[in-house]
């Protein structure tokens, strides 16, 4: 993506759009449009070039057989230079676009402050993770899936 020019930001949103889609051969158009406005909104925010990666795990994945309730598991992977601050920005945006392209349905405030415990200790129903690129070299699952330290003890995978 070194080749794309930040000057103009309505064509450069469009060559991401492009790149995206020729990598993402074989998904369905929900997963593909997702992935390119969570994409574009990075950009947008902090810049395309402090992704390292980003993994696509769960019912989405090519080949995989989804279903009316699949959602578009991704877990985003940062510069270690992004700080913490960003990355929280940035993940505001993210329900949002999870509502937009059906992989979320709008809640009531009160069932949103519930799930929202249960997503901060534990990471279930959560669709999006972001985290920086140490903390994936370290391993460290907590940091890696933001949740609590002490749920990640109990429940994380061993090596």
């Amino acid at each position: 993506m070194q080749d794309i020019d930040s000057s103009n930001p309505r064509e450069t949103n469009d060559k991401i759009k492009h790149y995206i889609s020729s990598n993402l051969k074989g998904l369905n158009e929900q997963s593909r449009n997702y992935i390119k406005d969570i994409v574009v909104l990075i950009n947008k925010e902090i810049g395309i070039n402090k992704i390292v990666s980003i993994l696509l795990f769960g019912s989405q994945q090519v080949e995989s057989e989804n279903t009316i309730v699949s959602d578009c598991d991704l877990l985003f992977i940062f510069k270690n230079r992004v700080s913490s601050r960003h990355i929280k920005e940035i993940e505001r945006y993210f329900l949002a676009l999870e509502i937009k392209h059906k992989f979320k349905e709008p809640t009531t405030k009160l069932t949103r402050e519930v799930l929202g415990v249960i997503q901060n200790s534990t990471g279930m129903f959560m669709s999006h993770f972001l985290t920086k690129q140490k903390f994936w070299e370290q391993a460290i699952f907590y940091k890696i899936f933001r949740v609590n330290r002490v749920f990640s003890a109990l429940f994380a995978p061993r090596n």
